[in-house]
């Protein structure tokens, strides 16, 4: 429901710059940067990620030339700035020493300092190494499967196929948090005494399920739900904006970066559920005419 309601601020904001209507601009532009300003400050480079790219893809059709120009220093900073900025907030807020305002400032401090610059070059090159594409991780899996562990076959599917059935329902029901580290403990990713979350991403599962084959399968599968996904928002909703920028976004953005397949397939269910609701609720009080 958070990113249905910044997907909505967004739309709203830029709704208003293009019909030049202050209220807009003030009510979607004053959610918007409320949500990224909770976002920077939470310690996770994701979240702010998720902010600057979907006002630059919804902005892009309209201010090309702006979105174009401002592409490259918002890379740079992101990549260069923002390890270190929500390095210190994690080292600081998370662990109650300083509020984040100040834990911010810190981390203000460490980029600016001179003294830093070493230690901001470690934190800007071990994510851009390490961590923006994970590969690092899949490598792992890919020596540690088939050759000292079996390829899982369906189990991995059969345990996401699970996790859509209501815990209401079958109170037994294995913890899907649970299902997922178990892989990764057993290919020797993560250690049990570790507490770090590790869990796997789409195309780590589709290789544990059976190679290079299911990935491939796998992907064509993905990028065709995805789309049909898309379609079926912009055609239920009767529009690009509503269906694609906010009902879709909002609801299956999950889908953008993809989540273990437990999740994922979870994530996909109860989305199409909470989309078929909402449709119902704008047809009753008539906000939107289907055809």
């Amino acid at each position: 429901m958070l990113m249905l309601s910044l997907c909505g601020a967004v739309s709203l904001l830029l709704n208003g710059l293009l019909h030049r209507k202050p209220l807009r601009i003030i009510i979607g532009g004053g959610i918007y940067l409320f949500s990224a300003f909770q976002a920077l400050f939470s310690g996770y480079k994701e979240g702010i990620l998720i902010h600057i790219l979907l006002l630059a893809l919804i902005a892009y059709p309209y201010y090309k030339r702006i979105v174009i120009s401002l592409a490259l220093p918002g890379i740079l900073v992101f990549c260069l700035a923002l390890p270190t900025f929500t390095t210190a907030i994690r080292k600081y807020s998370w662990t109650k020493q300083k509020n984040s305002f100040e834990a911010g400032q810190s981390g203000l401090d460490q980029l600016t300092d001179k003294q830093q610059a070493t230690r901001v070059e470690e934190d800007h090159q071990g994510f851009l190494i390490n961590r923006v594409s994970e590969i690092g991780m899949f490598t792992q899996y890919i020596s540690a499967v088939p050759e000292h562990s079996p390829y899982y076959g369906t189990s991995i599917l059969e345990n996401a196929v699970q996790a859509i059935i209501p815990r209401a329902i079958w109170r037994e029901k294995p913890e899907s948090e649970a299902l997922a580290m178990e892989r990764v403990y057993q290919t020797g990713i993560v250690n049990r005494a570790s507490t770090a979350s590790a869990k796997t991403r789409p195309i780590v599962d589709a290789y544990l399920s059976g190679g290079t084959k299911i990935i491939v399968l796998f992907f064509f599968v993905y990028g065709f739900l995805v789309q049909k996904l898309c379609n079926f928002c912009e055609y239920r909703f009767g529009g690009y904006t509503i269906g694609c920028s906010i009902i879709f976004n909002g609801i299956f953005q999950c889908l953008w970066r993809g989540n273990t397949l437990e999740f994922l397939l979870n994530n996909i269910v109860y989305g199409c559920l909470l989309m078929q609701i909402i449709f119902w609720l704008f047809k009753h009080f008539k906000l939107i005419r289907h055809k």
